[in-house]
């Protein structure tokens, strides 16, 4: 048993609210060095809950005790790590705060995991985007000669593991395909960056290219539909897995702006035909009843000038969706 040394309710009082102030500043210096740094500047602020905590409780065991005793050297409680969503300032690391894919709501959740089978289901052209052990990787080459390239990932089919595992967490570089009620394949992919040194998630490059403009301002939503519709849509897309490549053409490509985001997770299964309907002229009435297609999937940022979705985190306020067919 540790013995336990006398303090003066004032002597206490005193070092008490000294260590506090200290863990205070040290705390908010933290925060503000990871933040330049593009850490998580989150987990500093657990820490110095924790530390208030353990005095407060310190403090509450000294009064108890008739303000004559307090045990010192009591271990602080471990801190445990908390999965945080909170949206970002302008000046937090830029990373898709994301712990599933749309994907993983009801609907797909009643689904029994997809085995193969001898015609693999999953399969876009010669591309099997249910085997993660062989990287896929993409080359899009826009209607004006841009060259965008999607950087290698690992592709898996949507089972309830996908959750369990945290397999579709960015720092994994994975991508979840999932098909829908026509047979087709949904790819949703990672977008945003970790920070101003990091170099970017799946969809990053293309996403900087859609969002921004030469100069790296976001640009309006009517600038951005219409860059989708005269320069993403029609464009070459080459896509790599080991040996085997395939060259097809986006054929279809919408913006889902942030008023219209939530509305649309509730549709999975029949994305194409509810794309269709709410967003004609886009591509996607010629693709209703078609079975070969690739329906890549990312999250994108407010446009200049847009109205922030209160209800969604600051990386995931719009959708962007292609339709790709074999070329």
């Amino acid at each position: 048993m540790s013995e336990k040394k006398k303090l003066s309710r004032r002597e206490f009082l005193k070092a008490a609210g000294i260590t506090a102030a200290g863990a205070g500043l040290v705390s908010i210096s933290g925060w503000k060095l990871a933040e330049a740094l593009g850490l998580r500047p989150e987990k500093f602020t657990e820490r110095l809950a924790k530390q208030l905590d353990w005095y407060w409780r310190e403090i509450k065991s000294y009064i108890d005790s008739g303000g004559t005793q307090l045990a010192l050297g009591t271990k602080e409680p471990t801190a445990q790590p908390v999965q945080t969503q909170e949206t970002p300032t302008p000046f937090q690391p830029e990373k898709t705060p994301i712990s599933k894919p749309d994907v993983a709501n009801e609907a797909m959740e009643e689904l029994a995991p997809v085995e193969k089978e001898k015609e693999n289901r999953f399969n876009f052209a010669e591309i099997d985007f249910s085997d993660p052990t062989i990287p896929i990787k993409m080359m899009i080459t826009t209607v004006e000669n841009n060259e965008i390239l999607i950087p290698e990932f690992n592709s898996y089919s949507w089972s309830p593991k996908v959750d369990e595992e945290n397999i579709f967490d960015p720092d994994n570089n994975t991508g979840i395909a999932w098909q829908d009620d026509g047979e087709r394949i949904g790819l949703w992919l990672h977008s945003g960056r970790a920070g101003p040194l990091h170099k970017g998630y799946t969809m990053w490059e293309m996403q900087k290219f859609i969002e921004e403009d030469e100069n790296g301002y976001r640009i309006p939503y009517w600038a951005i539909n219409e860059l989708l519709d005269k320069i993403i849509k029609g464009a070459s897309t080459t896509i790599k897995q080991g040996e085997k490549s395939v060259v097809a053409k986006i054929t279809a490509a919408v913006r889902i702006p942030p008023s219209s985001v939530i509305d649309s997770t509730k549709h999975v299964l029949d994305m194409v035909p509810y794309l269709a309907k709410n967003y004609p002229e886009k591509g996607f009435e010629e693709l209703v009843d078609k079975k070969q297609v690739l329906l890549p999937k990312f999250c994108g940022r407010l446009a200049a000038g847009e109205k922030e979705n209160k209800e969604l985190p600051y990386y995931q306020q719009a959708r962007f969706v292609f339709g790709i067919e074999k070329a």
